[in-house]
């Protein structure tokens, strides 16, 4: 999927493979995973939830950080000693799992001296890790105190990598001391045992844990192609020696430290995945969903720092945008409760964050429902899954249509018609909408799914190479072209095929017709278009630099005439860096002269012969409330479609100074750019180079896109496999184009 538009991706993968080193244990390296048969996928009754948050009486300050080991529950808090917030006293206190018997364990830490990692013995001893902040390497100290805060051992601690990830005392009071690279393992005394090595051809060591037979398990994660692993290896004793390995499927490598937890019941250890946490049977080789967190309305703000309390009992963080983190503990809930439930099913391409807040809170004002979430990203072809259970009769009752052909859904009727919901719904209204974004979605005057933000994709070219059309065909493409030198590449990527996906992906529905069944690929604008491409591509594939900066100095150098992809106000100020001031933003030809086209992010429809379709109407239009989009990050990759909470998005990418805006988010200055600026780097210092004008020219831009991209992946293939042929001079152009002609009619009419 995304074949063409992946492309334009590349720079924000790039950056943040480069933050990723910025994190320490177990660095972030790709997304959306596969994951095996060997887990319990669905949302389960068995796997739910729900968090209570406890009041713990008589504790001073914010609480930053937990920990439960051996029966005992450690709470970490800061408390600012001064109005300037310069000074900060630490504070631990320790309780028991019913959260009785709360006491401070007084800790004396220096000001030049940070608290890392701590854990509790079999004893109830805490056992803590200090650093430094004064030196390079790490320069720390490992100490053990009671309960009243009484020094029992202490050892210096020098390693060359600063990080800790985590802290364990096994059983005969070891100290298992994990870091990116390594396990350390210290006696009872503190005296140092062995160092053993993590696989350094996985992500970084990030978690600790007990097995329930009392042996520690560590993790680390890696990628095989596109697939991600947990790579758990038990640690042996008497010699200290790796062991037992094991390699389980994951949807995902989460940017936590706590993935590996504790074993109990029938499960030999836990394990964090981005769905849920599961149990893992060594000897069945079998992981078990254990919660599941959508299902039990917990969102990212609740799974950072989750943990075994007991047996089948959770407790962990809670964080909140607008208040301090609290402490919850999570209980089953009765399968008989979630089984007198109503199930309403949404099927997605890849769960987000925001997404998952709105399942939430529809499963919180609708009690008597649940939301199921299938994500069809972990089927080989997702959109052919998801097709597949539609044609068996097992369609979820909300559909992700970011990859499908609205054409052809509509066409066939699988879509409801929105338009009498929306029209008798008191809240919202299209007129919310920005009103292009109103006009696009809009379907003869009706209405089959709505979204909460897009991307904006346009192609961009000096204003003296093209002039200031607003839009152009092949045919004034190709004039421009025929005044440049052969040497000069039309796009940075410029082979054959990635230019006939650039120039075609978008706009690959203008030549067929749904409701008729007729194709046009045998016509002469077709044609043009197969002739341009490869008269101006290169043949094989396209070379790709790893630096940054590679595609703005093609283009700044002469080498490179056109930049296309995604367009938002920091690639507005990009483009004026890199084309200078006048820029136009001509589009993608064809013959409407309509070139920028949307990409709505997580357009949800409901499936016409759902039978809750008043129920998964009161979940999607959680997505056109101002109380959603107006909470979206509002530096992300993607703008509302909301006219009210896109200005707000603009108005907060060029502020100067930082504020609180109407819906309580606080606007940072040049956060937008920060990420951008890494390519300039004379500008990372400025507060925020985006100006008015940048602003200006991308409303008027969002003003004139009157269409969307509608993904046709099978005629992409089927035009794909004959354009290589007449490429390679294997067929003549008639030949290709009456071949590409027949075989889509054959499609389209067997599809219909």
């Amino acid at each position: 999927m995304e074949k063409g538009i992946r492309k334009k991706l590349l720079f924000i993968v790039m950056f943040f493979s480069i933050l990723g080193s910025a994190y320490g244990c177990g660095a972030v390296q790709k997304q959306n995973g596969d994951q095996s048969d060997n887990q319990n996928e669905k949302n389960t009754i068995d796997a739910v939830y729900n968090g209570e948050d406890l009041v713990i009486d008589g504790i001073e300050g914010s609480i930053t950080d937990i920990i439960a080991q051996y029966g005992r529950v450690g709470i970490v808090t800061g408390e600012w000693m001064d109005s300037a917030f310069t000074k900060r006293k630490i504070h631990f206190y320790v309780m028991n799992p019913d959260q009785s018997d709360v006491q401070e364990i007084p800790l004396t830490i220096p000001e030049n001296e940070s608290l890392v990692k701590y854990t509790f013995d079999k004893a109830g001893n805490l056992i803590y890790i200090v650093n430094s902040q004064d030196t390079d390497n790490y320069a720390g100290k490992l100490i053990k105190v009671d309960v009243n805060g009484q020094e029992l051992l202490e050892a210096p601690l020098h390693f060359d990598e600063k990080v800790i990830c985590s802290l364990l005392i096994d059983e005969d009071e070891n100290v298992i001391l994990a870091q990116p690279e390594t396990i350390s393992v210290f006696d009872k005394n503190f005296q140092y045992v062995e160092t053993l090595e993590g696989d350094k051809d996985k992500d970084g060591i990030d978690s600790v844990a007990f097995e329930k037979n009392g042996h520690v398990v560590c993790s680390q994660r890696y990628y095989d192609g596109e697939k991600a692993f947990l790579f758990v290896r038990e640690i042996g004793e008497n010699p200290v020696k790796w062991e037992a390995t094991y390699e389980i499927p994951i949807k995902d490598t989460l940017l936590d430290d706590n993935i590996v937890m504790n074993g109990w019941g029938e499960y030999d250890f836990c394990y964090q995945d981005t769905d849920g946490i599961y149990g893992y049977i060594t000897r069945k080789k079998k992981s078990v969903k254990l919660l599941d967190y959508t299902a039990s309305n917990m969102t990212e703000l609740h799974t950072q720092k989750l943990m075994l309390l007991k047996d089948g009992e959770w407790i962990g963080m809670v964080y909140d945008e607008a208040a301090d983190p609290k402490v919850a503990v999570y209980h089953k809930v009765d399968p008989e409760v979630i089984a007198n439930r109503k199930t309403v099913v949404v099927g997605v391409f890849g769960i987000e964050e925001d997404t998952r807040k709105a399942v939430v809170q529809f499963n919180r004002e609708h009690p008597e429902y649940q939301i199921e979430i299938r994500d069809y990203l972990e089927a080989d072809d997702p959109v052919l899954q998801m097709n597949t259970e539609i044609i068996a009769g097992k369609s979820p009752d909300i559909l992700d249509v970011s990859y499908i052909s609205l054409d052809q859904y509509i066409g066939k009727g699988l879509l409801e018609n929105l338009t009498p919901y929306m029209e008798r719904d008191q809240e919202i209204s299209m007129r919310d909408l920005i009103p292009s974004v109103s006009e696009t979605i809009a379907e003869n005057h009706n209405i089959y799914f709505v979204a909460p933000s897009f991307n904006l994709y346009s192609l961009a070219a000096r204003k003296e190479e093209v002039g200031e059309k607003e839009g152009w065909t092949l045919e004034e493409m190709k004039d421009v072209l025929k005044k440049k030198d052969k040497a000069v590449n039309v796009f940075y990527w410029n082979s054959k095929m990635d230019i006939l996906y650039t120039l075609l992906e978008m706009n690959v529905s203008d030549f067929v017709d749904w409701s008729t069944g007729k194709c046009y690929f045998d016509g002469e604008e077709f044609k043009e278009l197969l002739l341009l491409v490869d008269q101006m591509g290169t043949d094989g594939v396209s070379e790709q630099s790893e630096e940054l900066s590679a595609e703005s100095d093609a283009i700044q150098d002469g080498a490179v005439l056109f930049w296309e992809g995604r367009v938002d106000l920091a690639q507005f100020y990009m483009n004026r860096r890199t084309f200078g001031e006048d820029v136009t933003y001509i589009g993608y030809p064809n013959e409407d002269r309509e070139g920028s086209y949307f990409q709505f992010r997580h357009p949800f429809a409901i499936y016409s012969k759902s039978k809750e379709k008043e129920a998964a109407w009161e979940f999607v239009r959680i997505f056109m409330t101002k109380e959603y989009q107006g909470k979206m990050d509002l530096y992300g990759n993607s703008m509302p479609t909301r006219q009210d909470c896109f200005d707000l998005m603009v108005e907060a990418n060029l502020a100067t100074e930082a504020y609180t805006n109407e819906m309580g988010q606080d606007v940072i200055p040049g956060e937008l750019w920060s990420m951008y600026s890494l390519i300039y780097n004379d500008t990372l210092n400025e507060k925020n180079p985006l100006t008015k004008k940048d602003a200006d020219e991308l409303i008027t831009l969002v003003g004139k896109t009157k269409r969307c991209v509608s993904y046709e992946d099978a005629l992409m293939d089927i035009i794909q496999e004959e354009a290589e042929l007449y490429f390679a001079g294997e067929k003549g152009l008639e030949d290709t184009v009456r071949i590409i002609e027949n075989r889509a009619e054959t499609y389209v009419n067997e599809n219909r």
